[in-house]
């Protein structure tokens, strides 16, 4: 989305200040006071809570739906995404306000929010810099934190417990979650390198690159934020995705329970000593304390809401731990069991026969009706995620076509023109010789 500053930049920049009066930040031109947007989030994620801090200072409602994450890909794939083999989206937040779905990453989602608010004291771009500046903290210091999130938190079962779980909202994707966690706990392991020495030590060279880049700014600034005397868009993004770095908790800061922050985060008591250390050491650096004061004085209060827990679809039968582990677990039990009896008590032939037709059986009822419902849709999709690399190999031969067939045609009318040339040069030598 392109953003043309010139018409903003003429309005008087506006500094806040702790003697302000309590008066909205948000000015949403065009749009219905009443309009409600629908945010979809991983709770934990340092991006969706950027959002949400953004949203929360615009006074803008919204109804935040928080999936865990990996189980967060089987909603968003088939709701927002074009059939294969388009790029699926699998990437938080998403916002859809105003029949418009807004789902190419956060700083989409901030123009949207500051175009919609010109009126507005709070001008998250009025400084065209804090575009770039935004960018930088998002792609540095925010896969780095995430990284760092990760390693804190899933070597402990307690961690896990009070971070991750308590995060989930309805029963039904806390219950879901919970079925398949030790297989996500070991995926994600793999994925966001814990314990690997050599990714960890990577990430915390990125963070350090990231508060050494911002204590830069704040010694530059002729005010109390990155870029003067306004808030802006880095400032709320360095914040942001700094929490997992800083650890901003209720335990330590009497201030956490009273503002919106949307990310849990151990205590320091609660790391190991080499984390504890790096902890309290970033705290203390001006940009450590610059962004603990921001999430204690303008964070504010969330004005989002959640769907309630206790309408009859988010609390089915099976929404409770126990009951659904006995279930899925029970039933495998039960099959393996009858697969074994009915093997060991017939002839191998008959064992064989059986299998053939059972599989045929789960074939006809289950995988055909399967694949033309939704959930054989995303199961679809997903797999073309996970294993066509999004489509990316699609793209690029896609525009190899396209550049070999501009080379073609380049190549046609190269030997077009040198025949042309060849055939005037020929008329023009037989011209010649009746001349003679």
């Amino acid at each position: 989305m392109a953003i043309n500053y010139d018409k903003w930049n003429k309005i008087d920049d506006y500094s806040s200040n702790e003697e302000d009066e309590e008066t909205p930040l948000s000015y949403i031109k065009n749009s219905n006071s009443e309009t409600v947007g629908k945010l979809i989030t991983v709770p934990w994620d340092t991006s969706c809570e950027k959002v949400r801090w953004a949203m929360d200072l615009y006074s803008t409602k919204y109804i935040e739906y928080g999936y865990p994450y990996i189980l967060h890909v089987w909603y968003i794939i088939d709701e927002y995404s074009e059939p294969p083999p388009t790029p699926q989206v699998t990437n938080v937040p998403i916002l859809e306000f105003d029949n418009q779905v807004y789902k190419n990453g956060s700083t989409e989602i901030f123009t949207f929010l500051y175009s919609r608010a010109l009126g507005s004291k709070l001008r998250i771009y009025s400084n065209p810099e804090a575009l770039t500046h935004e960018k930088y903290f998002d792609e540095n210091l925010a896969p780095a934190a995430q990284k760092i999130f990760y390693d804190m938190v899933l070597p402990s079962n307690q961690l896990c417990e009070d971070i991750i779980f308590k995060s989930i909202h309805l029963d039904t994707w806390r219950t879901l979650y919970r079925l398949i966690w030790p297989i996500t706990r070991m995926n994600l392991k793999n994925i966001f390198g814990v314990k690997n020495k050599k990714i960890q030590e990577e990430a915390w060279d990125k963070v350090e690159e990231a508060f050494k880049y911002a204590d830069d700014l704040l010694s530059k600034s002729d005010g109390e934020f990155l870029l003067g005397k306004t808030m802006t868009a880095a400032d709320i993004t360095f914040a942001a995705h700094a929490i997992p770095i800083l650890c901003p908790n209720a335990e330590e800061h009497i201030w956490f329970n009273d503002n919106g922050i949307g990310i849990k985060c151990p205590s320091i008591k609660d790391l190991p000593d080499k984390l504890k250390s790096k902890v309290e050491s970033y705290r203390m650096r001006p940009s450590g304390v610059y962004a603990m004061k921001m999430y204690k004085s303008r964070r504010g209060k969330s004005c989002g809401n959640k769907p309630s827990r206790y309408k009859k679809e988010n609390s089915p039968f099976w929404a409770q731990e126990f009951a659904l582990r006995r279930i899925v677990y029970g039933t495998f039990v039960f099959l393996v069991l009858l697969g074994w009896f009915f093997i060991l008590s017939n002839p191998w032939y008959i064992s064989l026969i059986a299998y053939i037709i059972t599989s045929l059986l789960i074939l006809q009822f289950i995988a055909k009706p399967l694949k033309k419902s939704q959930y054989g849709r995303r199961i679809t999709r997903i797999m073309f995620y996970f294993f066509n690399n999004n489509g990316i190999e699609n793209i690029k031969s896609h525009h190899h076509d396209e550049n070999c067939q501009c080379n073609a045609t380049k190549e046609h009318h190269h030997d077009h023109d040198e025949n042309c040339q060849c055939n005037a040069t020929k008329i023009n030598e037989e011209e010649s010789k009746k001349g003679k």
